[in-house]
């Protein structure tokens, strides 16, 4: 794999002029190599190595602070780009992060860079096709007083992209399917109901099935977009199987992702079960994170 000399001085360059504040910003993906079209899961870390409190605003590929590229043969994969203003008051020092805490993003990264596929009109999640790829993000901060001033690159994270066998063929064409429903005028009422027994079926074939994650907070998220609300009952088994792959994935930015999924984000009863304060789990860290930024 070859990366062009520009984008590595600039990396080496944004690195470099971070290194006094002592705040190192990571990536990481759920994987190093990916079939055509499986979701891939993005976790962003930001952690305080020095010995004094920074601010930061919460940080997120929205906010436009936060940015990432994906590289394949020395050019730019098309960026899906979604944005959003936040406007702060003058004296606005943003969150603490205390010596030794970190934060994080999660992101799908099918869902901001890639390619149109054949899940792109019914699913939202862009292709890239079989090859080799790197990912890495900066964050770029509005510079306030107090907070964290400098560019922060996180290293080169390479993966590859291969084509899908047989058995993986049969699962991506079902998810096809199912985002077919959403699409068709006469079915789309039912998409909720085959969403979610989909999930569950799918989870007694593969509890690591990485659809499931993305399904379990991007498909819900369709499916509230189209006015399709749940049911007491479809609330309690959506709480369930996020709960249930969030804790099989506990130890990957599929997990993490799986937080940010709704009703479970906004469930403390439910988050408290999946980490306990002896946990040492990416999960259990995130959760942590959150429940310090949520106090302060």
């Amino acid at each position: 794999m070859r990366v062009s000399r520009w984008w590595l001085i600039l990396l080496v360059g944004m690195a470099s002029a971070a290194h006094g504040q002592s705040v190192h910003l990571s990536a990481r993906l759920n994987g190093s190599v990916f079939f055509e079209g499986e979701p891939i899961y993005l976790l962003v870390e930001l952690h305080n190595t020095g010995p004094d409190t920074v601010w930061i605003t919460p940080i997120d590929f929205v906010s436009g602070e936060l940015r990432g590229w994906v590289m394949h043969n020395e050019e730019r994969v098309p960026e899906f780009v979604v944005t959003a203003d936040w406007v702060y008051g003058p004296d606005y020092k943003g969150v603490g992060l205390a010596p030794g805490e970190s934060t994080y993003a999660t992101q799908g990264l099918l869902s901001r860079w890639g390619y149109p596929g054949d899940l792109y009109e019914t699913l939202f999640l862009q292709n890239l096709p079989p090859g080799d790829y790197i990912f890495s993000a900066a964050l770029v901060p509005v510079p306030r007083r107090g907070g964290v001033n400098q560019r922060l690159a996180t290293q080169l994270v390479p993966f590859s992209v291969r084509s899908r066998s047989a058995t993986e063929e049969q699962v991506y064409r079902a998810v096809q399917r199912l985002g077919e429903v959403k699409a068709s005028a006469g079915r789309r009422a039912g998409f909720l109901t085959e969403l979610i027994a989909w999930c569950r079926d799918r989870l007694t074939v593969d509890s690591a099935d990485l659809f499931v994650p993305y399904l379990m907070r991007g498909g819900v998220a369709i499916a509230a977009g189209m006015l399709l609300r749940p049911s007491p009952s479809q609330t309690s088994e959506i709480l369930g199987l996020q709960s249930a792959v969030a804790r099989r994935h506990r130890s990957s930015p599929a997990g993490a992702f799986l937080l940010d999924a709704e009703p479970l984000r906004a469930s403390t009863q439910v988050l408290e079960t999946l980490a306990s304060p002896s946990d040492s789990s990416l999960l259990a860290a995130v959760l942590e994170a959150r429940r310090r930024r949520n106090e302060k």
